[in-house]
């Protein structure tokens, strides 16, 4: 038998735009034996805000309780999420709670999975908001996720694996929406003026003490680091240091001059 799920929503008002019966949260107790039952999502199962997979939204219908984890491809456990917040940041974070689920035989591991609308987190020029200022993911998508799971001593056993800054307080995950999976160089994409394609820029030459090479990419939308795919250095776009790495699904990256102090969100 699939967990039992327990739902709720919530009405919003965010930049005047009154939404009711937005997803707020789904709840499950998984167990080795009850992930089952899950599904892809259904079509006509359309959440709040979704528009279309194609540029430039690249939307997708994202499971609160992943389709591994036995949640169903209908409504309310759907919500629009772009295709690079549901691939690879949930779905990574997903494998690794199956993983633990099932290597834990007899275990009850309480999941949470929360949705928040932060009105600060749409931002941009005023007529078309989105989220992080990505304005082809706005309200009423969510801002972000945060993700918790739970053992029998109200522990969260997958802790250690998040780093500090893509955690909440209470020690949840934090999954910014927003996040474009990108298709460098993809003629479709760049036809369509799609921020997915990843602009090239000839501003800044790459750090790498083996890399010659010029014209580097966009590591985010927000265009402010980039990205060598000859060396995979990320630079900063304001002096062109090579930029500290961060480590598995770490939501800043800080560029390591001090003087410099310049930091972005990213995508890994």
């Amino acid at each position: 038998m699939p967990p039992t799920i327990t739902y709720a929503s919530v009405d919003k008002t965010i930049h005047g735009l009154a939404c009711q019966g937005l997803p707020l949260s789904a709840i499950a107790d998984l167990t080795s034996t009850n992930m089952t039952g899950g599904s892809t999502p259904v079509s006509g199962q359309d959440p709040p805000g979704f528009v279309r997979g194609g540029c430039p939204e690249h939307h997708q219908r994202g499971h609160l309780i992943a389709n591994t984890l036995g949640g169903p491809g209908t409504n309310p456990n759907l919500v629009t999420l772009t295709e690079g917040t549901n691939h690879p940041l949930m779905y990574e974070f997903e494998r690794m709670v199956r993983a633990h689920v099932l290597g834990n035989v007899g275990s009850t591991f309480r999941y949470e999975v929360y949705a928040d609308y932060i009105e600060s987190e749409y931002n941009g020029d005023g007529l078309r908001f989105g989220v992080q200022g990505n304005p082809n993911c706005a309200f009423p998508a969510p801002s972000r996720l945060r993700l918790y799971l739970y053992d029998s001593n109200n522990a969260q056993p997958l802790g250690h694996s998040i780093p500090d800054l893509a955690k909440t307080l209470d020690g949840g995950l934090i999954i910014g929406n927003g996040t474009y999976k990108f298709h460098y160089g993809h003629v479709t994409h760049t036809a369509n003026d799609c921020w997915a394609a990843e602009y090239n820029t000839p501003l800044v030459s790459c750090a790498g003490q083996q890399c010659d090479q010029q014209r580097v990419r966009t590591a985010w939308f927000y265009e402010k680091w980039h990205y060598c795919p000859l060396c995979h250095d990320h630079l900063c776009n304001g002096c062109g240091a090579r930029c500290d790495r961060v480590v598995f699904l770490g939501q800043t990256r800080k560029c390591p001059k001090p003087e410099c102090k310049g930091q972005a969100m990213v995508l890994w």
